[in-house]
């Protein structure tokens, strides 16, 4: 027993460093310099580090004015607090923060991976059936562009499951550190993205799960009592600290910049703007932000979770209250897709939990036994890997260009002390001509074209200005560090760090590979 409990130890490393080698040879150069979540994240954590300060300075186009008419990050703090010891590390080794800064997603990434395989693990599948189901998740899902992009996608994400993990092994175990691990990474999830609070009503399904234990009822409620009161109690100091923040920017405990932003943009509100019904074909079945087109992979899901319900039924009923709860509220979002990135991001959250239950097929006779059965998952499987390959391959941008040169109408709101939001018509997202999926082709063939043609123009640049990056590498070539690297200090030592990591990645898949033969 505790020669497995060491390979598996040894599995999860091998495993974390296959993910992360590959998050950072398909990473960008420009994580921490493009997009208003990355700029902001990095100008309030030099502001806090460097000023002991929270307003920023930053281009006026993306920063919310707050209550005494200095310029804020509308974004909540969690990511700003991820952030700071890596700022305050590149500070110290005198590197450029934004280099250091911008590995944050592809850590968490990374991370979020072997927690998918330790819950599998825990759920009591095999070492087999647990990598599978990380690989697929970590490789096969749109989890693989989220720790590329530089928004907190991959960080709540972590956070997210992170308590959901932790919540489980106390319901198993009913072990009370377990119970205080769930507490805090729920914290830092809320403090990354308020919408997390959605996990609440599953956690406690959990927290109550009947133990083997038999215990009086009566025992068992006060247990409970007891341990929902320290459950919350640990969640006041990340509540004190949203509260704070929000008083600081915007001048009361409740404002977290949305309800603000609306107004200044002249919307009633962002949360209930959308049709349920639209939000939901979107989110389903729409070729611009269906989720199964970008996670194909997940289809299995449909095939997966009635076994899975049967052997683990409060965990399903965890699972499903929160792919239903975060559905249905971004269905009525204003902004359901998302934009601008790849797929329905604000569902990044979820995409776990509808791939942890395909551990029930690589555990069963049919994966064994049935040839077919097993060609199809491949298949499957490559099908989601090359349209992660596609997604991580260009930058996003190319796609909002190409838009634009198509003459596609966008909404622009404006308005005073708020940042413009600029996104396509609504009508765009369910029409197949403008599929993403299907345009990344033609953009791969162009930036492959491009290659031994493009030449950088040095110019200096605005990078949350679409009009004014259209020289840039990012929009020209493939999305890859190493590549700009090339393009813009003609240097080719981006390429030796590249194969390092394509060495080091092939070794670990190796490794993991004997793991399980």
């Amino acid at each position: 027993m505790m020669k497995d409990t060491v390979s598996n130890r040894y599995v999860t490393i091998y495993l974390f460093v296959l993910l992360f080698s590959v998050y950072l040879f398909t990473a960008s150069g420009i994580n921490a310099n493009i997009g208003d979540v990355a700029i902001l994240r990095l100008a309030v954590a030099k502001s806090i580090i460097e000023r002991c300060d929270i307003s920023v300075s930053a281009p006026a186009e993306i920063v919310l004015k707050g209550s005494d008419g200095r310029a804020y990050s509308q974004f909540s703090i969690g990511s700003v607090l991820i952030a700071l010891p890596f700022y305050a590390v590149s500070k110290l080794a005198g590197v450029p923060p934004e280099n250091v800064i911008g590995i944050i997603n592809q850590l968490a990434g990374a991370i979020t991976t072997v927690v998918v395989f330790m819950f599998c693990l825990s759920l009591g599948y095999t070492r087999r059936a647990s990598l599978y189901v990380s690989i697929c998740y970590g490789l096969g899902t749109f989890a693989w562009y989220y720790a590329k992009e530089p928004g907190d996608h991959a960080i709540e994400t972590l956070f997210s499951i992170l308590s959901v993990y932790f919540m489980h092994r106390y319901s198993t175990y009913r072990r009370i550190p377990y119970l205080l691990l769930s507490s805090v990474a729920l914290g830092f999830a809320f403090l990354t993205r308020p919408t997390s609070l959605m996990l609440i009503p599953p956690l406690m399904i959990q927290m109550v799960l009947p133990h083997k234990s038999v215990v009086p009822i009566r025992t068992a409620l006060k247990t409970h009592f007891k341990n929902t009161v320290l459950y919350f109690s640990l969640l006041l100091p990340f509540a004190g600290i949203f509260f704070w923040y929000n008083f600081l920017r915007f001048g009361s405990i409740f404002e977290t910049g949305y309800t603000l932003l609306a107004a200044r943009l002249g919307f009633k509100s962002f949360f209930t703007a959308t049709p349920l019904l639209t939000g939901l074909l979107g989110f389903m079945e729409s070729p611009g932000k269906g989720f199964f087109y970008y996670s194909p992979i997940a289809l299995l899901f449909m095939l997966s979770f009635r076994p899975f319900c049967k052997k683990h039924p409060g965990t399903a009923i965890s699972f499903t209250c929160i792919i239903i709860s975060y559905l249905l509220f971004f269905s009525k979002f204003l902004y359901w897709h998302g934009d601008w990135a790849w797929g329905p991001r604000y569902l990044s959250v979820v995409t776990p939990f509808m791939i942890i239950p395909l551990a029930e097929l690589f555990d069963s006779s049919r994966w064994d036994n049935d040839p077919l059965f097993k060609q199809g998952i491949l298949a499957l499987f490559v099908l989601s890997m090359a349209i992660q390959l596609m997604s991580v391959s260009i930058h996003v941008y190319n796609y909002f260009k190409y838009l634009q040169d198509e003459k596609v109408a966008f909404n622009v709101a404006r308005g005073d002390g708020a940042p413009e939001i600029s996104e396509p018509a609504p009508d765009t997202y369910f029409n197949w001509r403008y599929a993403p999926i299907l345009t990344q082709p033609k953009l791969m063939l162009s930036a492959g074209r491009n290659l031994t043609t493009y030449s950088h123009n040095a110019n200096t640049i605005h990078a949350y200005k679409m009009k004014n990056i259209r020289s840039q590498p990012w929009l020209n070539v493939f999305d890859f560090w190493w590549l700009y690297k090339y393009y813009l200090e003609n240097s080719f030592t981006g390429f030796i760090a590249a194969f390092v990591l394509l060495l080091l990645s092939a070794t670990s898949a190796m490794k993991l590979f004997k793991a399980i033969a």
